[in-house]
This record gives structure tokens, C-alpha cells and sequence, in this order.
């Protein structure tokens, strides 16, 4: 099925995660990448709804592996939320989640669903996400320093907020 520019969220007809589980499980890459990739740094944990199907690329190995690339194009879209008197951003998500279609919704059951979906043992999919999680909040602080610009307070915050309810 050929996928239009338009169609790179869900809700418009673009890609599942079932069909991108498909995608990695028959060409030998790893359904834990594209686990970390769903769960780790500014996608579901720091609250990034916009990865949606343009955003998950494969890097085509020599030997025949595809693999899931490294993330790109993510933000934090919670933070956005017109608290501020900022712009508001819309917390549906661009890839479903375990059915779930907010953000704000998902929680680690959800994740782990998703992850049995795809034919992962739920306690593999769980030390994975915990693990990811502690990464995150291990790593937070640093991060936000060396990012080069004043990076908000209540983003970081918001971030460590999340990103325990998933450690």
C-alpha cells in the first residue's frame, strides 16, 4: 500500500506500529529498537505526540537487515499546551498506542500491550521501558545544560514528570 504525504498520521490512513513491527520482524531488525524508538527520549515518555509515520525511517544494512534509523524531527508537543499563553498543540497521537490515540493517556500497561502486539513477552517489554525510563531521568538535567538555549523550567519538569510515571 502506497502511503501519501498526506496520509503520515494514522488517523488519516497512514502506517499502524503493526505494520511497521512488520516491516522490522521481516527483515531481521529489532522490535527492541523500535520499542526504545516508540518509548525513549521526546516520543511517548518526554511527550512527543507528533511521531507519526514519516518520522520512523530503516537504514537498509549490506547484509540485508533493516534496521529502524535513529530518531529525528521530535519535541516535546506537551509542552505546548496554551497554559502559557503559548500556542496549543494537539496531544492525539500520530501512531496509536495500544488503541490509544492521547498522549496523555498511555501509560506503561498501554506500552507493554503494545509490545505483546507485536509478539513481545510482557516482562522483556517492562525491564525495557523501566530501563529507558531510568535512562532518561539519569540523563535529564545534563541534557537540558548542554542544549545550548534557556531550555524552560516546566519542560524539564513536565519531562521528569512523565517520564517517572513510566520508571
Amino acid at each position: 500500500m502506497t502511503h501519501l504525504a498526506k496520509h503520515e498520521f494514522e488517523r488519516h490512513g497512514g502506517p499502524q506500529l503493526q505494520r511497521i513491527v512488520g516491516v522490522v520482524s521481516n527483515w531481521s531488525g529489532s522490535l527492541f529498537e523500535l520499542l526504545r524508538y516508540v518509548t525513549f527520549t521526546f516520543n511517548v515518555m518526554v511527550g512527543n505526540a507528533d511521531l507519526h509515520g514519516k518520522n520512523i525511517s530503516f537504514l537498509h544494512r549490506g547484509d540485508g537487515r533493516i534496521d529502524v534509523a535513529p530518531m529525528y524531527d521530535v519535541m516535546c508537543t506537551t509542552h505546548y499546551d496554551g497554559t502559557t499563553a503559548g500556542r496549543h498543540v494537539d496531544t492525539e497521537l500520530g501512531l496509536f498506542i495500544a488503541e490509544q490515540t492521547d498522549i496523555l493517556a498511555v501509560t506503561a500497561a498501554d506500552l507493554i500491550a503494545e509490545a505483546r502486539s507485536w509478539g513481545m513477552r510482557a516482562n522483556t517489554a517492562a525491564a525495557l521501558i523501566s530501563e529507558l525510563a531510568d535512562t532518561v531521568l539519569a540523563a535529564l538535567d545534563n541534557t537540558a545544560a548542554m542544549a545550548g538555549a534557556e531550555v524552560p523550567d516546566t519542560l524539564v519538569a513536565r519531562i521528569r514528570e512523565r517520564t517517572r510515571s513510566f520508571a
